[in-house]
């Protein structure tokens, strides 16, 4: 499964889901919305895709609170996990 696939995959759960408060269900509300923008958007070629998941992961890393555990990013180099570092 690639990563497009897996993307819609989960769209599909998310919509699927059951809201647990009002705001929970305001957020998917606006989620079912715009998913159709959304799948749009989605480049057609996989690995396009992935460069932008991989920007998207690194980015809400460090957008964490300085009071939140540290959380790292890592990709599998085909021998042991490398940390993901980005240009900033």
């Amino acid at each position: 499964m690639d990563s497009r696939e897996k993307v819609l995959g989960l769209r599909q759960r998310l919509l699927e889901l059951r809201p647990e408060d009002e705001s929970s269900a305001g957020m998917l509300q606006i989620l079912g919305a715009i998913s159709p923008l959304l799948v749009k958007a989605l480049p057609d070629d996989p690995a396009e895709l992935d460069r932008y998941l991989r920007t998207i992961s690194w980015g809400a890393a460090q957008c964490r609170s300085d009071d939140a555990p540290r959380l790292g990013l890592f990709e599998w180099d085909g021998e042991a996990w490398q940390p993901v570092v980005m240009e900033t």
